[in-house]
C-alpha cells in the first residue's frame, strides 16, 4: 500500500473534537447521502469522518 493511500484513509480530529462533532458529522453525511445505509454502517461513518477530519500530512 503507498503512503498516499494510507493517507487517504486515515481519520485525524484535532485534539479539541468532541463525541458530538463526529455524530454531527456522520449525520449530516447521512442526510447528503441516504443509500450510504444499505451497506453495514461502519462503511458511511468511515467516510463521513474521513471527509470531516481528513489528514493534511502523514503522522510519523
Amino acid at each position: 500500500m503507498l503512503a498516499t493511500e494510507i493517507a487517504a484513509d486515515t481519520i485525524c480530529p484535532t485534539e479539541n473534537t468532541k463525541l458530538i462533532d463526529a455524530v454531527t458529522a456522520f449525520s449530516l453525511y447521512v442526510i447528503q447521502h441516504p443509500t450510504e445505509l444499505q451497506t453495514v454502517y461502519v462503511v458511511p461513518l468511515r467516510r463521513a469522518l474521513r471527509a470531516a477530519y481528513p489528514c493534511s500530512t502523514i503522522r510519523q
